[in-house]
């Protein structure tokens, strides 16, 4: 069997999905002040986002679709209210691109 890689994912890749996890985490600890809360939807989001660590520490080129893939699996639709994940991933990912190649026009490090 061969080992997973070693390397980091890229920094915008890596911002994008620690902000995500950082998002989901203070969403699920809000909804369960709710007496109500949906067990359902907090092991449906966690379930989309348990994996996210591994991928992001073990990173080759197929990871983004992987990570994609997961936080797909949680249909917000299913719970009025909920964010979606993917699209904000997707958002920040874009935003983090911009601003990494604008730093490299500029000769700047990150």
């Amino acid at each position: 069997m061969t080992q997973p890689s070693t390397a980091f994912a890229p920094d915008p890749v890596m911002r994008a999905a620690l902000d995500i996890l950082g998002h989901a985490c203070v969403f699920v600890r809000n909804a369960t002040l709710s007496p109500d809360a949906s067990i359902k939807m907090i092991n449906d989001l966690m379930e989309a986002i348990h994996d996210v660590p591994f991928q992001l520490k073990t990173w080759d080129d197929s990871r983004l679709d992987l990570l994609r893939l997961h936080l797909r699996c949680f249909d917000s639709t299913l719970y009025p209210g909920t964010p979606n994940f993917l699209n904000r991933f997707e958002m920040l990912l874009t935003s983090y691109n911009e601003e990494e190649a604008e730093q490299d026009v500029h000769g700047n490090t990150h």
